[in-house]
């Protein structure tokens, strides 16, 4: 199979540099309002709004569904940090997901990664060394390593240079880009498993706190591998949404069409940023953050842009 044509990563960053640069003004990430739009389309692209009710209260996010077959879509993830490492553990520098999604040039993105701040950042995060937990893979340079604990891997979303879509644990052969979901730790007995396992539900057993409600980020693949999910459920707010457990997550995810599923890192860092227009555009959808101070700045993205291509563009 002839690969599919894949910008660089500097190209992605050109793009988006220009944007900024030519004027055109920055989106503000402002919470969503009272009332979100049921759906935002731009094949292949479709951003939903989730609204559920549960025992404790409402239950709202944003749910991203992502056609991999078409050749538009490129998958983009962090890359590693520019200059003088801060430290040894120095791997990528922090940056909202607005700010990241900006840069690299791309119309959806999500935080993904556990990491560690290492040193001086602003109120929000930004600016400062972060060390990554786990695997993270972009365009076939490994940013950081992947990570077992107690001999099981972490579980992982990978893609091949074609852009062909793996969750699993470990390191799945000739990944050009992955990010590591939550895996094993000491600080609990908790295994730190797939949410869902080729069909099965298994969120009980993944981390971090299952049974405990708080904002989610976590990613789905369909059976046939083509449809990509990316979810976040925002959380800590009464009256708007108090966040999910973790089987509710794997729920949401299943109801939609995965048949594999792995956590991301949640809480404050849950972020989902999305705009048809790219860089530069004026009207965002963005998740209402728990974060006092506003969009937290983290360690590692993933994010899908859309490259131009005529045939596809010109199908029914």
């Amino acid at each position: 199979m002839t690969p599919r044509p894949r910008p660089t990563r500097t190209a992605r960053l050109c793009a988006g540099l220009a944007a900024l640069c030519a004027g055109a003004p920055a989106a503000v990430a402002e919470p969503a309002p009272a009332t979100q739009p049921q759906a935002v389309e731009h094949a292949p692209i479709v951003v939903s709004a989730i609204e559920r009710s549960t025992d404790a209260g409402p239950l709202r996010g944003w749910i991203a569904t992502i056609d991999l077959a078409d050749p538009r879509v490129d998958i983009v993830v962090t890359g590693p940090h520019a200059g003088e490492p801060f430290s040894p553990d120095h791997e990528t520098t922090l940056q909202t997901v607005e700010d990241w999604a900006q840069e690299s040039g791309v119309v959806l993105a999500v935080n993904t990664n556990f990491f560690a701040w290492l040193g001086p950042r602003d109120q929000h995060g930004a600016g400062g060394p972060a060390g990554v937990v786990g695997w993270l893979v972009t365009d076939g340079v490994q940013v950081s390593p992947p990570r077992k604990h107690e001999g099981r891997w972490d579980p992982v979303l990978a893609f091949d240079r074609e852009g062909q879509a793996t969750i699993a644990r470990g390191r799945p052969d000739g990944a050009w880009d992955a990010v590591a979901g939550v895996g094993g730790s000491s600080s609990d007995a908790t295994p730190g498993t797939l949410l869902i396992e080729e069909g099965k539900l298994q969120a009980e057993s993944a981390r971090v706190a299952p049974l405990d409600r708080h904002p989610r980020t976590a990613a789905g693949l369909s059976e046939d591998r083509q449809t990509l999910l990316l979810l976040v459920i925002d959380g800590r707010q009464p009256g708007w949404s108090l966040g999910a457990t973790l089987p509710e997550t794997a729920r949401v995810l299943a109801d939609h069409g995965a048949h594999w599923a792995l956590n991301l890192d949640g809480g404050g860092s849950t972020t989902l940023w999305y705009d048809p227009d790219g860089p530069g555009g004026h009207d965002p959808t963005i998740n209402r953050f728990s974060d006092k101070t506003g969009m937290r700045a983290v360690a590692a993205h993933l994010g899908v842009a859309l490259s131009h291509d005529p045939l596809a563009e010109a199908a029914p």
